[in-house]
């Protein structure tokens, strides 16, 4: 099929966006923020995540936020402190997801995912190709009329063609290989023993690695990495079991030759722990482990990994505390000793899919996050340090008398109360917006910031009282 969805971009200046503070912090020079994108009270999410040469990202995900009868296949576009800059929508009569987002050799982007039509019976392989200013160069659907296709990862090959792994039925293809202009080329099925799908693809210097999941003679289900070549033509083949259920999410070359696979395994099929196997050049497994404090839904594609500057590797997951599911970020060393883990971000409720280094030592993390008012997610990018840590941290005051001064309400649409105790020390109250402008300041024991015509967002403050800081987040919803 070769048929182009209706498609449109959107500026800047159309959408309504609740962001959260760009923080700068001393002392790694990093920026560091939190932000929600999309229209408060309909669903959105981001799957994949990169940087731009300019230090900026580029997000894929869908939203049903801009007119839309379902989910929008959707591309964003920020800065480095993650204000938009543009968004592009392709839209159908069903749902399109976007699940992956790649540059190209000319400045712009490749993405792919899935295309419903037919009320969602018939499901094809989506790619768009971008202009570096977002403009769509092309569409193109790939697929039978009797199989469902889902693209679920795209890289870009040697000779400036694109190639995409998915989930496919029978008699669909597992990977596919598209000219420049969107043409196929080639089309390739890895069925194991009974039947497979993929949710990524990696390049390496000659070939690709192929990560996801393939069911062994017993029907078991085991993470399923395959090697090829340029052509597509299969190298060697792994099916790793470690429990009864698991689904491998991502494979990834390592700097010593071997791959890093991240995934879920479990004995109940639901939830299921994230986990990590480090695998030989040649394919075998040199260790694996479990994280037990993972709760992973286990059909969704829930983790990611990424090899860390110092040859150790960053697993991203997710964790259920007090029945409210958080990202899960953990540290393993090149042996896969755990050395720390963390729960980002401040939302009460995330999940996040996607992970990626910076430029400056830090992380972005992209997924889904709900504000307190929210009916639905709201599409989320956090861009953390290197541990994972926002620079503002709220933190209790050493005096008794001062933990009492919390801002409230909190989150807000119009003033908060900070309530400085009138018998305690002298405090000084300083509001900061996101460039770090100072919006309010007051020493007054009673202090009340009103925020006026100040646009929705997060906003940094600081109370030095006795000698001692307490620093946290305003978030200001719109009116």
């Amino acid at each position: 099929m070769d048929a182009g969805p209706e498609r449109s971009g959107l500026n800047a200046r159309a959408m309504l966006l609740l962001t959260a503070a760009a923080l700068q912090s001393a002392v790694l020079g990093q920026t560091t923020f939190e932000r929600f994108y999309g229209q408060n009270g309909w669903p959105e999410c981001f799957f994949s995540v990169i940087q731009t040469p300019d230090d900026g990202f580029a997000a894929a995900g869908y939203t049903e936020s801009y007119g839309a009868d379902a989910g929008d296949f959707w591309l964003v576009r920020t800065d480095s402190l993650g204000s938009l800059q543009w968004m592009n929508l392709v839209t159908g009569p069903d749902n399109q997801y976007a699940y992956d987002v790649e540059p190209v050799w000319d400045g712009g982007f490749v993405a792919c995912g899935n295309y419903y039509a037919n009320g969602g019976t018939d499901v094809d392989m989506l790619l768009v190709r971008y202009a570096p200013q977002g403009e769509t160069v092309w569409t193109r659907r790939f697929g039978t009329s009797d199989g469902a296709e889902n693209a679920m990862a795209v890289v870009t090959s040697p000779d400036s063609c694109f190639v995409a792994c998915g989930r496919a039925s029978t008699p669909g293809h597992d990977l596919i290989k598209v000219s420049a202009d969107g043409t196929q080329i080639w089309g390739r099925s890895y069925p194991g023993v009974n039947g497979s799908f993929f949710n990524s693809v990696e390049r390496l210097a000659d070939g690709y690695v192929l990560g996801g999941v393939t069911w062994d003679e017993q029907n078991n289900e085991c993470i399923y990495v395959v090697r090829t070549d340029w052509d597509g033509d299969t190298v060697w083949t792994r099916a790793i079991r470690m429990r009864e259920y698991n689904v491998g999410h991502r494979a990834k070359p390592t700097s010593d030759g071997g791959y890093i696979v991240c995934g879920a395994s479990s004995d109940t099929l639901q939830p299921s722990c994230a986990v990590l196997v480090k695998l030989t050049p040649a394919g075998d497994t040199q260790w694996t482990r479990v994280f037990p404090e993972t709760y992973l839904w286990y059909d969704d594609f829930g983790t990611d990994v990424v090899e860390d500057r110092d040859g150790g590797f960053l697993l991203l997951a997710w964790d259920e505390a007090a029945d409210s599911l958080q990202p899960f970020l953990a540290k393993a060393s090149r042996s896969g000793v755990v050395e720390w883990t963390c729960r980002p971000g401040s939302a009460g409720r995330a999940v996040c899919y996607a992970l990626a280094l910076t430029r400056d030592a830090g992380l972005i993390l992209a997924g889904m996050g709900e504000l307190p008012d929210s009916a639905y997610g709201e599409a989320y990018l956090l861009k953390t340090d290197s541990r994972g840590r926002l620079a503002v941290v709220e933190r209790p005051a050493a005096e008794p008398r001062f933990t009492g001064a919390r801002p409230a309400p909190n989150p807000f649409r119009s003033s908060v109360r900070f309530g400085l105790p009138s018998d305690g020390p002298v405090a000084r109250v300083v509001v900061a917006d996101a460039s770090g402008r100072i919006v309010y300041k007051s020493l007054r024991p009673d202090s009340v910031w009103k925020s006026g015509t100040l646009p929705a967002g997060v906003y940094c403050y600081r109370i030095t009282a006795g000698g001692v800081d307490y620093r946290g987040r305003l978030v200001k919803l719109p009116r």
